[in-house]
């Protein structure tokens, strides 16, 4: 009997992924060092290790970065959110002005959401982000296809269904699911705004790729590179910078999504450990309002194309405490763009519907 590809789903969320290691992790690494020697072939993931079966068992998305801002309880409580790990990380709203979601790789799931987004040739991201979010998934590459590693499950790039799977199951999180969003139909055009990423100040290729890994034998990962032929990119385009301007550049007439991670603005963290009587900087606020301002000015032009706003807070990273004033902030100058600019641009062969009423 042929399984419905939900049905899939449902098989696939009651199981663990395993993945196979080579025998040679365990006869050259202490048993006790085995969990910290690979946490870096698979980034912020729980897991285990079944030495018997000489295994590696995903166990869903560390967020350990959850207790780091002294400030976090206190706004989960005002937002009527559990402070407990699930609550936090799966948290996600429709606002007025925009998608908003606690943990960033919402902003992936969102963005597969958005109405028609196979139908175009090209679809254009800002990206503004302390972080590409382009690391290699975990995902597996095989015979042209993206699979759920250790299974006969295929990831489906434009299924919400797929998207929450490999989330749960932390194959696809807060590092790399841009890196996911490039495998859509679409070529996928990012314009990262970034005062930390390096900078390119140039449009660089996006090309399919896989990363491989030996105590993981016979597994290709998916990941994407960047190349400096852009008009050679298989999977589209990315150009940085921490200018507006010069990172919107280049974009190709086409539907434009824009995600913010409010770490871009206020990065007070950026994941690690600080003293628990952490107070900000007011000088915070006053460069990130430089940025918001620098940004929005450099979306005017493009008003036209977008046809989504995403906003991820980014517990651990941006504190809670700034989460109202950046967000309150960013829907004010959503609704004063979406006033100020009325003329539609042309879209070219697909076409694209008026900007939303936002």
């Amino acid at each position: 009997m042929r399984l419905l590809y939900s049905q899939l789903v449902i098989l696939m969320n009651r199981s663990p992924v395993r993945l196979p290691l080579d025998q040679k992790v365990f006869d050259s690494v202490p048993r006790a060092d085995i969990p910290q020697y690979l946490q870096g072939l698979f980034g912020s993931v729980r897991f285990s290790v079944a030495e018997d079966d000489c295994e590696c068992i995903l166990e869903g998305p560390d967020t350990q970065y959850h207790t780091i801002d002294p400030y976090l309880p206190s706004i989960l409580q005002r937002l009527g959110i559990s402070h407990d790990t699930q609550a936090i990380y799966g948290f996600r709203e429709m606002r007025q002005q925009y998608s908003f979601c606690l943990e960033d790789v919402w902003s992936g799931y969102t963005i597969v959401s958005t109405e028609s987004l196979n139908t175009y040739d090209n679809v254009g991201i800002i990206h503004a982000d302390d972080h590409t979010d382009l690391m290699p998934t975990i995902l597996q590459v095989r015979d042209g296809n993206l699979w759920y590693p250790g299974s006969s499950i295929i990831f489906e790039p434009h299924s919400q269904e797929a998207w929450q799977m490999a989330i749960h199951h932390g194959v696809i999180g807060i590092g790399n699911f841009l890196t996911a969003i490039c495998y859509l139909s679409p070529n996928i055009h990012i314009r990262h705004l970034s005062q930390a990423s390096p900078v390119t100040d140039r449009t660089l290729g996006l090309d399919y790729d896989i990363v491989t890994h030996w105590q993981v034998p016979d597994v290709s990962f998916a990941c994407v590179t960047r190349n400096i032929d852009e008009n050679r990119g298989t999977a589209g385009s990315y150009r940085c910078s921490s200018n507006a301007d010069c990172a919107f550049d280049d974009l190709p007439s086409c539907p434009i999504i824009v995600h913010i991670d409010l770490d871009y603005f206020i990065n007070d963290f950026n994941g690690n450990p600080c003293d628990s009587n952490y107070i900000p900087d007011k000088r915070l606020r006053t460069q990130a309002q430089h940025r918001i301002d620098d940004m929005f000015s450099g979306l005017h032009q493009l008003q036209p194309y977008i046809v989504s706003w995403i906003v991820a807070a980014s517990p651990g990273f941006c504190s809670a405490t700034h989460w109202r004033w950046l967000c309150d902030t960013i829907a004010g100058n959503i609704r004063i763009l979406s006033r100020s600019s009325n003329a539609q641009l042309s879209l070219g062969d697909k076409g694209c519907a008026a900007p939303k009423d936002i």
